[in-house]
Order: structure tokens, then C-alpha cells, then sequence
């Protein structure tokens, strides 16, 4: 009788930690595959969607196209002006002509800017942080952050 009661009582315990501990311990490695399965392979080692990085560069490509079109446009409207208060001739052409030289001028030097800047943006180490090279000739980082000057 003593053996069946202790048989039973190791039953039940075996029972309950199948009950408890199991679902316990699967959910939660299902829980964290799930996790990195809804993170998506495009999530980068610091924690940031590489997505979210695409899509704000995606919008300062938009602003910058809108920008450039509104210039144009601004432009076109104050040649128009000109045109009319001024009438047709050889000198307001020259300077009109002049005018789109350097509107296409300052827009290339814009899309270059953003083109420089995205790209900084894409690397993983900038050129001025404290992993970089130019940084350690004048000093280093300890592991606490702290930045010493070299003495020489």
C-alpha cells in the first residue's frame, strides 16, 4: 500500500512538472523564434531595422527631388516675370541661360551632398567616432569610454 502511495506521489509530480515546466520552457523558446522571426533578417546587430534606414534615406531622396522641382518651378515662374516685364531680347536670354546654369549647378551639388551623406550614414563606423583611425593618433578610448591625449 506504502509503495502504490509513494507511486502515486511520484506520478503526480512528474505530472505537474510535464504540466508546468514543459510548456514553460518550449513557450519560451518558441516565443524568441518567433521573435527573430517577426524581427526579419534585415534587423542589424544593434538593434535597429536596416529597413528603418532605408526608408528615411528613401524620404531625403523624395524631400530632395521635391526641392529640386519646386527650384525649377520658382525658376520658371521668375522667367516668366521677367520675360514679361522685359520683353524678348538677346541680353535677357544670355541671362536667363545664365540663371539654369546655376540652378543646375546648385542641384548638383546638393544631390552630391546627400549622395556623401547617405553614404556616411550606410557605414558602420563614421569618420569621426571613437573607433576611428584618425581619432587614436591624438590619444585613445579606454573601455570606459574616457578619451586620453597621447603625450609625446
Amino acid at each position: 500500500m506504502s509503495y502504490s502511495g509513494f507511486s502515486k506521489l511520484i506520478s503526480a509530480t512528474a505530472l505537474a512538472i510535464a504540466f508546468v515546466a514543459l510548456p514553460a520552457i518550449a513557450g519560451s523558446s518558441v516565443a524568441s523564434a518567433q521573435d527573430r522571426y517577426y524581427r526579419g533578417r534585415d534587423f542589424g546587430r544593434d538593434g535597429y531595422y536596416d529597413d528603418d534606414l532605408r526608408d528615411h534615406q528613401r524620404r531625403e531622396r523624395r524631400r530632395q527631388i521635391r526641392h529640386e522641382r519646386n527650384e525649377r518651378e520658382d525658376l520658371r515662374d521668375h522667367q516668366e516675370e521677367e520675360y514679361y516685364r522685359y520683353g524678348d531680347s538677346d541680353e535677357l536670354r544670355h541671362h536667363q541661360q545664365h540663371e539654369r546654369q546655376e540652378l543646375r549647378g546648385h542641384q548638383r551639388d546638393e544631390r552630391d551632398d546627400l549622395h556623401d551623406h547617405q553614404h556616411d550614414e550606410r557605414r558602420d563606423d563614421y569618420r569621426y567616432d571613437r573607433y576611428s583611425r584618425d581619432r587614436y593618433r591624438d590619444g585613445y578610448y579606454d573601455n570606459d569610454g574616457r578619451f586620453y591625449r597621447r603625450r609625446y
